[in-house]
C-alpha cells in the first residue's frame, strides 16, 4: 500500500513537471514576441518577405533549442519511466510466479499429508484384519478317548496355533517330520492378509520413502507374537515340502505365488525376531519329556529348515 503511494506521487510529480515545462515555453514565446515587437517597433504588418524571414528566424532560434531539450527531457524521461514500469512489471510477475510455486507446494505437501493420513488409516485396518483369520484358525489333536476310541481335541485361535506349534515341534523330536498332518494350511488366510500389508507398503507411492516404509514394517513386526512368528515360519515350511513332494499337484503360478510372499517377507526380515534357541515352548517340551529329547538337534532341524526356505526362494 505504502509503495503503490509513493508510485502515485512520483507520476504527479513527473506529469507537473512536464506540464511547467510547457508553460515555461509558452512563457518565453510570449516574452520573445514582447521583446521583439518592443525592440523592433514593428506594429504595423509588414508586407516584405524578408521582415517575416527574420522574425522566423529570430523566434526559431530562440524557441528551436527550448522546445527540442524539452522534447529530449521527455523523451528520456518516457524511456525511464517505460524501463521502469517494465522493471516492475517484471519484479510484479517474478513475485506472481513465486506465489504460484509456494502455493503448488503448499497444495502438494497438503496432499501428501492427506495421502499418509489415508495410508495410514488403510495401514491400521489390514493390520486389524488380520486377528480375524487368525481367530478361526483352529487345531484339531486326534488321540485315544477312554471309550477305546479315538477323540478329537480341538482348540481355536492363538490358543489353536499355539497347540500347533506344540505337536509340530513333538514331530520333530520324535523324528517323525515326514508323516507329520498338515497342522498350518489352516493359516493361508492368515498369510495373506499379512503379505498384504507388507505388498501395500511395498508398493507404496512416492510420499512414502525408506525410512517410513521401514517404520510401518517395525510397527507390524512388533505387533506378531513369538507363536504368529513361528506359525508364519511353520505354513511355509509345511507349504514348501508338500510342493517338493508333489510338484505336479501345483501350478506354476500357485508356486509362483509362495515364492512371492517369501520374498516379500524375506526382504523386510519379517522374521527377524524368530529364535532358533531355547524358547518357551521347547521349555514346555522339555519338561514333559526330561532326557528323551535331544533338543541342540530339533534347534539344528530348524535351522537347515529356514535355509531350505532361503533355497525355495532363490531357485523359484
Amino acid at each position: 500500500m505504502g509503495n503503490q503511494k509513493l508510485k502515485d506521487k512520483d507520476k504527479g510529480k513527473e506529469e507537473r513537471t512536464v506540464e511547467n515545462l510547457g508553460w515555461t515555453v509558452f512563457c518565453i514565446a510570449v516574452l520573445a514576441g514582447v521583446a521583439y515587437f518592443l525592440h523592433f517597433g514593428g506594429y504595423e504588418i509588414q508586407k516584405e518577405a524578408a521582415s517575416w524571414g527574420a522574425m522566423g528566424d529570430y523566434f526559431g532560434g530562440i524557441l528551436n533549442p527550448l522546445i527540442a531539450g524539452c522534447a529530449l527531457y521527455v523523451l528520456i524521461k518516457s524511456f525511464k519511466v517505460q524501463k521502469q514500469e517494465l522493471k516492475e512489471a517484471r519484479d510484479e510477475l517474478a513475485k506472481a510466479s513465486e506465489a504460484q510455486q509456494l502455493q503448488a507446494q503448499l497444495t502438494q505437501k497438503q496432499i501428501e499429508q492427506v495421502d499418509r493420513q489415508n495410508f495410514e488409516s488403510l495401514f491400521l485396518r489390514l493390520l486389524e484384519n488380520t486377528e480375524k483369520p487368525l481367530k478361526l484358525f483352529e487345531f484339531k489333536r486326534h488321540g485315544p478317548s477312554s471309550k477305546g476310541g479315538v477323540s478329537v481335541r480341538t482348540t481355536y485361535g492363538k490358543n489353536g496355533l499355539e497347540e500347533g506349534i506344540y505337536f509340530f515341534l513333538l514331530t520333530l523330536f520324535q523324528s517323525k517330520f515326514g508323516d507329520r498332518p498338515k497342522i498350518f494350511v489352516g493359516l493361508e488366510n492368515y498369510i495373506f492378509a499379512l503379505v498384504s500389508i507388507l505388498k501395500k507398503i511395498d508398493q507404496a507411492p512416492d510420499f512414502l520413502d525408506t525410512r517410513d516404509k521401514e517404520e510401518y514394517i517395525n510397527i507390524l513386526v512388533n505387533n506378531l507374537s513369538p507363536y504368529e512368528l513361528r506359525g508364519i515360519f511353520y505354513f511355509f515350511i509345511e507349504t514348501t515340502d508338500r510342493i517338493e513332494k508333489n510338484p505336479t499337484q501345483y501350478s506354476q503360478k500357485d508356486i509362483l505365488l509362495i515364492s512371492q510372499q517369501l520374498r516379500l517377507i524375506q526382504k523386510y526380515d519379517v522374521l527377524r525376531d524368530l529364535s532358533f534357541k531355547n524358547t518357551d515352548i521347547l521349555n514346555k517340551i522339555l519338561y514333559e519329556y526330561q532326557g528323551e529329547i535331544d533338543v541342540s538337534s530339533v534347534l539344528q532341524s530348524e535351522t537347515r529348515m529356514y535355509e531350505k526356505l532361503l533355497q525355495f526362494i532363490k531357485d523359484n
